[in-house]
């Protein structure tokens, strides 16, 4: 019998995760629902990881951004000019040049075309569809204002891929050059301060301090060169062991905020995508509570998301 793994939020807002065992997927909705619970997601769980697809140890399939700010803007059009969704998302998925997205979208509008709806079929990929999606694809298909919650969403992605978009713009340059002058220092210490320390030392200069330091610098380089990679791989490491835990990733959070110049930038995006999404959540009349958990899980410091 099929297992699905999945995390929910109850009425008091407190989270709950686990693994179900039930025949078919609709029947895990169900099931949960039978509960009391609202499904933050839900996927298809294996034992053994021979089974499982290699985008499963990656948390499943990525669509850029843009692509899918295109689908939910290519989906409200479509669905307010009277196609049905099934062909509406079966049409889009053939049109995406994204492959991951074509093999999603395509297993969707074929759970959909077995009575599923959106909210359920989607909620099987949380990797590609966000919770905000879900939920409020949900409350749209309540209401029966299907139609309205799509162009929000649409609007929600496009002004989030937009600010996406200035956020690495104003950091591109800044990155660029520091990877040149890591590469320029890398290359000056190997084969440039080379020759110039056999003319020191030819000459019986007693060269300062500083001078020294660079000459040791670069002897060191010469001879332990393969430890090069370490070096600049284990703070990147390390950075992501110690955001792994809810306390280390505050405390990574909290100093990127005091990085001058960054740190204010980053704080405007998490404030803007806050109020964003707060903003749709709340239009959409999803609980306030529930809200508020959804948004946590959104705004976050990330500012090269693709």
């Amino acid at each position: 019998m099929p297992k699905y793994r999945y995390r929910a939020i109850n009425a008091d807002g407190k989270r709950s995760k686990g693994v179900l065992e039930t025949p078919t997927y609709q029947q895990a909705v169900e099931q949960l629902k039978g509960q009391g619970l609202w499904i933050a997601e839900l996927s298809t769980h294996s034992d053994s990881i021979l089974h499982r697809d290699i985008n499963e140890f990656f948390g499943g399939p990525r669509v850029k951004t843009q692509h899918f700010t295109v689908f939910c803007r290519q989906l409200s059009t479509m669905y307010m000019s009277g196609v049905s969704m099934v062909d509406a998302i079966r049409v889009l998925s053939q049109q995406t040049e994204s492959k991951p997205f074509r093999k999603v979208l395509t297993s969707v509008s074929e759970e959909m075309s077995k009575g599923t709806q959106l909210s359920v079929a989607a909620a099987a990929y949380p990797s590609v569809f966000s919770t905000i999606f879900i939920n409020m694809i949900k409350a749209g298909e309540a209401s029966g204002n299907l139609d309205d919650m799509l162009n929000r969403l649409a609007v929600f992605h496009e002004k989030e891929h937009y600010t996406k978009q200035k956020v690495q713009s104003a950091l591109i340059y800044p990155i660029v050059m520091s990877v040149v002058m890591v590469l320029v220092v890398t290359f000056m210490m190997i084969f440039v301060i080379p020759k110039y320390v056999a003319n020191f030392q030819a000459m019986g200069l007693k060269l300062p301090l500083p001078t020294r330091i660079v000459i040791s610098i670069s002897d060191f380089i010469q001879v332990y060169w393969y430890l090069l990679p370490i070096i600049f791989i284990a703070p990147i490491l390390t950075l992501k062991i110690v955001g792994s835990t809810p306390n280390g990733r505050y405390r990574l959070d909290y100093l990127k905020l005091k990085i001058p110049v960054f740190g204010l930038l980053w704080h405007k995006q998490a404030i803007a995508r806050f109020a964003r999404t707060f903003s749709s959540l709340f239009a959409a009349a999803i609980p306030m509570m529930q809200a508020m958990s959804i948004v946590s899980n959104v705004v976050a410091i990330k500012p090269l998301e693709s």
